[in-house]
């Protein structure tokens, strides 16, 4: 097998440090799977165009937004 080059060992390190940093925080990383329904309340709660739809940077944003007002409004429900 190939040695690892230096640019592995790089990103090896960054993802490590960021996974410490993430556990000293309290925070996780979740695996989620979105449907076409979540989408179209994305799409209609969360800010998300169809044209952004193959950009995971602005899904996971929306997902988020959409997240925190489903919370706000079980809090306030509750």
């Amino acid at each position: 097998m190939g040695a690892k080059t230096a640019a592995q060992r790089r990103r090896r390190v960054q993802d490590t440090l960021a996974w410490r940093a993430r556990r000293k925080r309290g925070g996780a990383v979740l695996p989620i799977e979105v449907d076409s329904q979540a989408f179209d309340l994305m799409e209609r709660f969360a800010g998300l165009d169809v044209s952004q739809v193959g950009n995971k940077q602005m899904v996971a944003a929306s997902f988020g937004r959409l997240w925190r007002l489903a919370l706000a409004a079980l809090l306030r429900e509750g």
